[in-house]
């Protein structure tokens, strides 16, 4: 894990210590988005939405325990998909991954 101290200047962040910005080699921004301190997407200037990320977090009522937990993650327009189910522990028991080629 990187210290932030050794991040600076190259890092974005709220005051929440949310990590909204990462230059990369590039002098580009690699951007995140944050809903209620949890990450929800990050942005990869340079590739387009090929690489961006969406993070979808189950909601109170979810069905497998999904409540506050990622339980789906898509990569690029609808490239990757992976999507998670979790037991009473919260502990992932099935990971489902779909690559559209």
């Amino acid at each position: 894990m990187m210290n932030l101290a050794e991040c600076s200047p190259k890092c974005i962040q709220t005051k929440s210590s949310n990590l909204t910005g990462l230059e990369n080699g590039d002098g580009q921004i690699i951007e995140m988005k944050y809903d209620f301190n949890r990450l929800v997407e990050k942005n990869y200037p340079e590739t387009g939405t090929l690489n961006d990320v969406i993070y979808t977090y189950g909601s109170p009522s979810n069905s497998v325990n999904g409540t506050g937990r990622i339980v789906k993650v898509e990569q690029g327009d609808n490239f990757i998909e992976e999507q998670y189910e979790y037991d009473d522990m919260g502990n992932v028991i099935q990971e489902y991954k779909l690559i559209r080629i």
